[in-house]
């Protein structure tokens, strides 16, 4: 469709490739990042992030918005809580949950919720954790 639509001239492939990537990881409720893509393809995060937001604009793509608790468990276990990371991860799930239901999360980057409830949740499990330490 982007081709047919002429979207793709002027840009270069890897960023509209990252973008259709990413348009299919957010359709499909992945746990994966702008920041993730930008790791294996040679662009720049701002021009692929540009890119995607043109290509779902253009082709009138609806992108339901990001649950933030597909990313709890994935930072959970980069924080190495050992035995206790499930009990973390789910006290983070029920802070998000809790978050959601009073509105707190919109305009909100769900990544920084997700840290923002990990760092409470790994204190309330007496995990001595800073928040320069829960950044991932």
């Amino acid at each position: 469709m982007a081709v047919h639509m002429k979207l793709t001239m002027g840009r270069r492939h890897d960023n509209v490739v990252g973008a259709c990537v990413y348009i299919v990881c957010r359709k499909e409720q992945t746990p994966h990042m702008l920041l993730d893509l930008c790791e294996y393809l040679p662009v720049n995060v701002f021009e692929l992030g540009r890119t995607y937001l043109r290509l779902t604009a253009a082709l009138s793509i609806n992108i339901p918005a990001l649950d933030p608790y597909l990313y709890i468990v994935r930072f959970a276990s980069c924080l190495q809580f050992g035995d206790k990371t499930g009990e973390v991860a789910s006290t983070a799930g029920r802070l998000v949950q809790r978050m959601k239901k009073d509105w707190m999360h919109t305009g909100r980057r769900p990544s920084g919720l997700c840290g923002a409830a990990l760092l409470v949740a790994a204190r309330l499990h007496e995990f001595n954790r800073t928040d320069r330490k829960s950044v991932v």
